[in-house]
């Protein structure tokens, strides 16, 4: 009796809907968020329940992420900010992993307190309900990887992006407002519109693995992005914005522009 399967009869209704009919059955007073490809480490959850029973006025706890790609291969370590007022700050400045959803164990009551997830914002639910649990309590991270998160062309992110960039702008307002904060500071929530081309997404890959040692990836995203399109190789603007660092990249774009 301690496992319930509960199924949904629509596959196309918004993720926030169905997150709520779980919460609605819910009966525990902490609720682990996950999604169905990612990978859980084993103590995953013991440790998060020990944390949480050692911080009472913690609300929502992740943890770091382990990023992997389609085929389980890693491609980065993220370590996420620990303390709330780091994870706040960049909440309400756009960025929805400050707190990693599928790594989110929560309490509740907390979740009951705010309403669940808003059906209003079906791209970013987590970031409207993160930034709900901050005031209702603290939030917090562990910073070692516990999840195994991964990255494929399907997801939201990847797909809906340009919603997302009209969702969490219009949720940071109202967060801000709710503050007492200037409503008119936009948040950085990116241009994603690269990440859809695959020869792109697959150089990104590489980098991202080989600035993190993980040099077998890389080399399987270069050649695939190679074998795609050979012409990569010889794109300067598209391998630099691909591995260089982002910074350097924008400067560049600018200077031109100008």
């Amino acid at each position: 009796e301690r496992l319930r399967l509960v199924e949904r009869r629509r596959n196309d209704d918004p993720l926030a809907a169905a997150l709520n009919a779980g919460l609605r059955r819910a009966r525990a007073p902490l609720v682990a968020r996950m999604d169905a490809d990612d990978v859980c480490h084993p103590e995953r959850l013991a440790r998060q329940v020990a944390f949480l029973n050692d911080q009472p006025a913690v609300v929502a706890l992740g943890t770091g992420v382990l990023v992997i790609d389609p085929d389980g291969a890693p491609l980065r370590n993220d370590r996420p900010a620990a303390d709330h007022a780091a994870l706040e700050a960049q909440l309400l400045n756009g960025h929805g992993n400050a707190l990693r959803h599928p790594t989110a164990l929560m309490r509740r009551a907390a979740l009951e307190a705010v309403g669940g997830y808003s059906e209003a914002r079906p791209t970013s639910e987590d970031v409207h309900l993160f930034l709900r649990l901050a005031e209702e309590g603290r939030l917090a991270n562990l910073p070692e990887a516990l999840l195994a998160y991964r990255v494929h062309p399907r997801s939201v992110n990847h797909t809906r992006f340009a919603q997302q960039n009209r969702d969490i702008p219009a949720i940071v307002r109202d967060a801000r407002r709710r503050r007492g904060l200037d409503e008119h500071t936009a948040p950085t929530t990116g241009d994603r519109r690269r990440h859809a081309d695959p020869t792109y997404r697959r150089l990104l890959w590489s980098r991202q693995a080989l600035r993190s040692g993980y040099f077998a990836t890389a080399l399987k995203h270069l050649r695939r992005a190679a074998r795609r399109d050979p012409a990569c190789l010889l794109d300067l603007p598209l391998l630099a914005e691909s591995f260089l660092p982002r910074r350097p990249v924008r400067f560049v774009r600018n200077l031109l522009r100008a």
